[in-house]
């Protein structure tokens, strides 16, 4: 593989949205040189696999196949998207990296960021729909 990109989405910048669109059309992508795992809704077992806290065992051995089917995979072109790549310590970002750059000859990285007062809003307003009193969206 050519490249492999890393999107690192903040939350609440849309990014299990665009993870679930990637997903459905992962055949579409394909037909364009761009290799997207569909096997899961979402990635965060691949960042989950590289952070001594959440990782478990079966995070571990998705990532092994996820690498393995990378790898094989004919495209020029690689994506991995998860929103949980934020949570990783440096030296976890370091293993992920190293790890990552086993599959590619270059590896990119696109980040996602929203400014603080349009997250506040924004996860004010997704903790009320989800029938939470305004007065504790507040709080947090």
């Amino acid at each position: 593989m050519d490249q492999l990109t890393l999107h690192i989405g903040h939350q609440k910048t849309g990014t299990t949205s665009l993870q679930f669109t990637l997903r459905d059309s992962s055949a579409v992508l394909a037909r364009h040189g761009l290799h997207y795992e569909a096997s899961h809704a979402t990635h965060h077992p691949m960042a989950r696999a590289f952070h001594d806290g959440l990782g478990t065992p079966a995070d571990r051995r998705l990532i092994n196949r996820h690498i393995q089917a990378l790898k094989a995979s004919p495209l020029p072109q690689g994506l991995v998207s998860t929103e949980t790549f934020v949570r990783l310590r440096p030296d976890e970002v370091s293993a992920c990296v190293k790890r990552m750059k086993q599959i590619a000859g270059r590896l990119k990285v696109l980040v996602y960021v929203r400014h603080p007062l349009s997250f506040a809003a924004s996860a004010a307003h997704q903790r009320v729909r989800m029938g939470n009193p305004l007065s504790s969206a507040i709080e947090t």
